[in-house]
């Protein structure tokens, strides 16, 4: 992937980022996207607190994991028999 698609994809991704967050009234969000191990790109956007004069999510935001367990779960199962190993 040349340099000028790596940019336009981050911008890109910043910008659904920033609408999810928004959409969602989550307070923050921090997120990434990967192909085949490789990491295309990475973005944080919103506060911890929910407060602009509080600190600001990034990438080393740590989240309680809170009720999403089964939606890992899930992804994961589905993950697997896509790959034929179930």
């Amino acid at each position: 992937m040349t340099a000028a698609v790596t940019a336009q994809l981050q911008r890109l991704f910043d910008t659904e980022l920033d609408a999810a967050r928004r959409t969602s009234r989550c307070p923050s969000i921090v997120a990434a996207v990967s192909r085949d191990g490789e990491q295309l790109c990475s973005g944080a956007v919103g506060y911890l607190t929910g407060r602009a004069d509080g600190p600001s999510a990034n990438a080393e935001t740590s989240y309680r994991i809170g009720s999403i367990t089964k939606t890992i779960t899930a992804v994961t199962v589905l993950q697997q028999i896509a790959a034929g190993r179930l």
